[in-house]
C-alpha cells in the first residue's frame, strides 16, 4: 500500500471539511475558533493513527486445522471396525454309495451349495473316497454324508475321518447316513445308530423336543411333511440330544413307539455330530424348513453356531411334560459345554 498518497488524500478531505465549517457561520468561528481548531486537530490525529495501522504487516489467517493433527496419525473410533479377512467354513459333501443310490443326491448337493452361498461357507461335493487322508481332509471343517450307503471307506480312510473329528471338526449325516458303514463301530457311535427299515413314503408330523438347541432355531414346535420315515435298530445313546421325534399316530409303519427319534445331535470324540433321518425325497431339498434345519446344523457342527447348549437331563417325554421314568430314561440329553 502507498501510505504517502493515502495521507495526502485524507489531508485534502480534512481541509475540505475545515473550509466547509468556516462557511457555515462567522459567529461560530468568532466565538468558537478554539473549538474548531481542536476538532480539526482530532481529525488529523485519527487519520494518522489509521495510516499507521494500515502500514503494519497483515496478520496471517488462522487455519481451522489444528497443527498437531498434521503430525499425529488418526485413531480409530471405538465404534469403527476394521475389515478383517476371515476364512469361510469349508464343507465336504460326500455322497459315495455302495448300496441303494438316492435320486435326491443331485438336488441335495444343489441345496447345500445354495446354503453355502447364503451363509458364507464353501462347499465341495465329491464321491471320491481318496480324499479321506489327513492332508485331504485338512482343507475342511465339516463333512456331510449325503445319502451315503454301504461300506464306502477303506480302513486308512476311516482312520483319517476319526482323526478329523478328534481335531474338533464336525459331521452332518443326512437320511441314509445311518445305512452306512455297519461294521465300523466308531462311526455307529458318531452317527448315533443304524436304520432297521421303513414303511412307504407318506406324510407324518414332526415334533420339536429340544426347542432351545441352536439347530432348532427358526423351526416351529411341530410341522407336517412327506418323507421316508426310518425305524432304527436302537434308540441313540444317552449322550445324544434328540432334537425332533415322529408322531407315530400320524402315519403307518412306525415301530419305535411314542418317543420315535428322527433328528439328533451330540458332541463326540472331540468334535460335533448331527443326524436327521429326513431327506429321502427330492422335494425335501426345496422345503424351507428342512433347508433351515440343514443350514443350522452345518453351522453348529462347525462351531460357528452357539458354542454352549445347556438343558437339564431328561427324556424327550419329560420335555413334553411327561414322566421320564415311563420311558426308561430314553433320549437323555447331554449338557453341552464345549
Amino acid at each position: 500500500m502507498d501510505n504517502s498518497a493515502d495521507f495526502t488524500h485524507l489531508k485534502q478531505i480534512v481541509l475540505g471539511c475545515g473550509l466547509s465549517l468556516r462557511a457555515q457561520s462567522g459567529e461560530w468561528f468568532g466565538k468558537g475558533r478554539v473549538r474548531f481548531h481542536l476538532v480539526r486537530q482530532s481529525l488529523i490525529i485519527g487519520v494518522v493513527a489509521g495510516l499507521v495501522a494500515c502500514s503494519a504487516p497483515a496478520a496471517q489467517p488462522t487455519s481451522s486445522v489444528d497443527s498437531t493433527s498434521l503430525s499425529t496419525p488418526p485413531t480409530t473410533s471405538p465404534t469403527q471396525t476394521t475389515a478383517t479377512t476371515t476364512t469361510p467354513i469349508r464343507v465336504l459333501v460326500f455322497y459315495k454309495t455302495a448300496g441303494f443310490r438316492h435320486d435326491s443326491i443331485p438336488v441335495g448337493i444343489e441345496a447345500v451349495t445354495a446354503l453355502g452361498e447364503e451363509h458364507g461357507f464353501a462347499v465341495s461335493p465329491s464321491d471320491d473316497a481318496s480324499i479321506f487322508t489327513e492332508a485331504g481332509l485338512s482343507g475342511f471343517e465339516v463333512i456331510v454324508f449325503l445319502n451315503t450307503t454301504g461300506d464306502i471307506l477303506e480302513s486308512s480312510e476311516e482312520q483319517a475321518m476319526e482323526g478329523f473329528i478328534r481335531d474338533g471338526n464336525g459331521f452332518v449325516g443326512i437320511h441314509s447316513a445311518t445305512d452306512t458303514e455297519y461294521a465300523w463301530a466308531w462311526y455307529g457311535e458318531l452317527v448315533g445308530t443304524y436304520v432297521e427299515g421303513h414303511p412307504a413314503i407318506q406324510p407324518a408330523t414332526v415334533n420339536i423336543v429340544a426347542p432351545g438347541h441352536p439347530i432348532m432355531d427358526g423351526l416351529p414346535a411341530a410341522f407336517d411333511r412327506v418323507d421316508e420315515w426310518y425305524n432304527f435298530r436302537d434308540v441313540p445313546e444317552a449322550e445324544v440330544t434328540v432334537l425332533a421325534t415322529l408322531d407315530e399316530t400320524t402315519y403307518q409303519g412306525g415301530t419305535m413307539g411314542e418317543d420315535h427319534p428322527i433328528t439328533w445331535a451330540h458332541e463326540y470324540d472331540g468334535g460335533r455330530s448331527f443326524y436327521t433321518a429326513m431327506g429321502h425325497t427330492e422335494e425335501s431339498y426345496t422345503e424351507p424348513l428342512f433347508i433351515k434345519l440343514l443350514g443350522n446344523a452345518i453351522l453348529w457342527v462347525s462351531g460357528e453356531g452357539q458354542l454352549r447348549f445347556r438343558q437339564d437331563f431328561g427324556s424327550a417325554e419329560s420335555a413334553r411334560g411327561g414322566d421320564p421314568a415311563a420311558r426308561n430314561g430314553a433320549h437323555e440329553r447331554r449338557r453341552f459345554s464345549r
